[in-house]
């Protein structure tokens, strides 16, 4: 599981955000991923909000114009 803390209050796991309403508890959060799984820290360090990372969106790559079909 990758784990990257993005803000002060804000922990990303996987293609999951995770922020919490003060810095100790984002700690403690990542604190206890270091050690259990991800499911046990959210019951433990109950989050504000959960939300899922948005994906970029595909941006076309000078082989992709060059093999579209209007060449």
């Amino acid at each position: 599981m990758a784990t990257v803390r993005l803000t002060t209050k804000e922990v990303q796991v996987d293609s999951t955000i995770y922020k919490f309403d003060a810095v100790w508890k984002a700690d403690a959060f990542e604190a206890c991923l270091a050690v259990a799984d991800v499911e046990h820290c959210v019951k433990e360090h109950q989050p504000v909000e959960i939300r899922q990372v948005e994906h970029d969106l595909h941006i076309p790559m000078a082989t992709d114009e060059e093999n579209s079909p209007e060449r």
